[in-house]
């Protein structure tokens, strides 16, 4: 469970219940050209991103066999699961608690990385255990000796490697975040060709995704301790005091958001084995990718939010709604392109792929609507929102998709993800719409005093 706002740096006088005093509205208004900037890293970042994952899944469906791509993806997937599980919803929350602790941000951050750190590590080992004795589709992870402390490290590496962006997004760094993803991605490129060279072994696909993390975790940490987070404790900001109930909230509904999309290609493979596996998780790639550059997205429009006391002005509305008509233009050119683009990958995912990749995109703006509902709910401290929308995201993925994958095969849990995505995105857009739409035109020079202090998701 995650702690409360500032719980760990001052027991007694909560980081979250700080204020600072704030200059006008317009000099601190979180969303103008900041978030204008930090907006379009992440965007460049997602785009970057998603096509050197294109890329590196090509690569290994082209090198390797159907098999040992879906063996590999379930354990990357796996790993992903429970590195999710071990983060403890900080990824999301730090975003709103970074600008709160100001100039104890680096002590709260530290912790944070302590706390998951050891989550992690544990977590990973206890998965690794376990995974070969609950299926023999598991076979593959031998020797344990080796296996057990390779996976739990991995587990580690990933949870600060994810964490880290969130830092540098909270701490307006963000052009820093495509650097770091870039660098990785290239990286594991090349190291996957390279292994598959000298036969490496039976991990090739899962190790080249984990051994880049070794020597971009830390030069990253540096620059976020040494300079991003001492510099963001001097940002005008104006914070308000929330219940501290919202971070629990927040937490359930992350592990409900974990559960009905991390272990999903984990799932097929339990279910219909290591082929339909790799036909879901290539499409599931793609299709996460948008939701990558929305979360990423997110986590900047806390940050900035949060600063201005939750409120959405007129830059931070306009931003929302020009992003959220980028991924819905982005994601309809997908869907018609979608059966050119598994062309790539080779013969064997061109059937029942193209399908399921093109029910997974068609609800990819649904989604986006769902991340920005939660993003603006975090910087005001409306968890149970967040709870809600994720809930029934998650419940609708894994009744309908599990319910039908032995009747419609990876068609079914497709099937769970599109109904899921669909009615999450329509709650959600009931509560973003009426906060985000009056405030496109409004000046922030005029905005009444009473219309600041409210909430944007009251």
């Amino acid at each position: 469970m995650p702690a409360e706002p500032g719980e760990g740096v001052n027991e007694r006088e909560p980081v979250v219940a700080s204020v600072v005093p704030a200059p006008p509205t317009s000099a601190v208004s979180p969303a103008g050209r900041p978030l204008r900037r930090g907006g379009v890293a992440l965007i460049t970042n997602g785009a970057a991103t998603g096509l050197l994952g294109l890329a590196y899944w090509v690569v290994a469906a082209r090198l390797y066999g159907q098999t040992a791509v879906g063996e590999n993806a379930s354990l990357v997937s796996a790993m992903l699961t429970v590195s999710g599980l071990a983060q403890l919803n900080y990824t999301r929350s730090l975003s709103s608690l970074i600008p709160r602790a100001r100039e104890r941000a680096g002590l709260l951050v530290g912790r944070v990385y302590l706390v998951v750190g050891v989550a992690s590590l544990v977590a990973g080992a206890v998965l690794a255990a376990v995974l070969p004795s609950l299926s023999s589709r598991f076979g593959f992870l031998h020797p344990a000796d080796l296996v057990i402390p390779g996976f739990a490290l991995a587990v580690v590496l990933w949870s600060i490697f994810t964490l880290e962006d969130t830092v540098l997004a909270s701490t307006r760094k963000s052009s820093v975040v495509p650097i770091e993803n870039i660098a990785f991605g290239a990286a594991k490129l090349l190291l996957l060709y390279l292994l598959a060279r000298v036969g490496f072994g039976d991990l090739n696909i899962f190790a080249s995704w984990v051994l880049p993390l070794v020597v971009i975790v830390v030069p990253i940490n540096l620059f976020a301790f040494r300079r991003a987070l001492p510099e963001m404790a001097q940002l005008p900001a104006e914070v308000v005091k929330v219940p501290g109930r919202w971070v629990r909230q927040d937490f359930a509904g992350y592990m409900l958001w974990l559960a009905g999309t991390s272990p999903l290609p984990f799932l097929v493979l339990a279910v219909l084995g290591p082929k339909p596996s790799a036909s879901f998780y290539i499409p599931l790639t793609v299709a996460t990718a948008i939701d990558v550059v929305s979360l990423n997205v997110g986590n900047a429009i806390t940050a900035e939010v949060s600063r201005n006391r939750g409120q959405v002005d007129r830059h931070a509305a306009r931003f929302v709604v020009g992003f959220w008509l980028l991924v819905l233009v982005g994601s309809v050119v997908l869907v018609f392109v979608a059966p050119t683009l598994l062309q790539i990958f080779g013969h064997r995912y061109r059937s029942g792929s193209g399908v399921v990749l093109r029910m997974l995109l068609a609800v990819s703006a649904a989604r986006s609507a769902m991340f920005i509902h939660n993003a603006l709910a975090r910087a005001a401290g409306k968890g149970r929102r967040i709870l809600v929308v994720q809930a029934i995201a998650a419940v609708l993925t894994l009744s309908i998709g599990l319910g039908t994958m032995t009747h419609l095969g990876v068609k079914g849990m497709a099937t769970g993800w599109l109904a899921g995505s669909i009615l999450a995105g329509v709650v959600a857009a009931r509560w973003v719409i009426p906060a985000v739409l009056p405030n496109l035109g409004r000046s922030a020079r005029r905005t009444p005093r009473h219309a600041r202090r409210s909430s944007v998701a009251s």
